[in-house]
């Protein structure tokens, strides 16, 4: 299992989330440089949405590892 932290670095207030098959989470990312994490435990593609920014698209590809965390 993986952790992924997702950073703040707005003066807004955000919320993420996905609907992927290998992740399916919600956080809420608070003003300034709080931070969230998600424990990735399934392999595949996961495309996180947002409440704002629409227009801003990431992806994060979650693999198996041969080294350790």
């Amino acid at each position: 299992m993986t952790d992924f932290t997702f950073r703040n670095s707005d003066l807004i207030r955000h919320q993420m989330y996905s609907y992927s098959k290998a992740k399916i989470f919600t956080l809420k990312l608070y003003l300034g440089s709080s931070r969230m994490s998600a424990a990735f435990d399934k392999s595949g593609l996961v495309v996180p949405g947002r409440n704002i920014h629409d227009s801003i698209v990431g992806f994060i590809a979650a693999a198996p590892s041969p080294w350790p965390e």
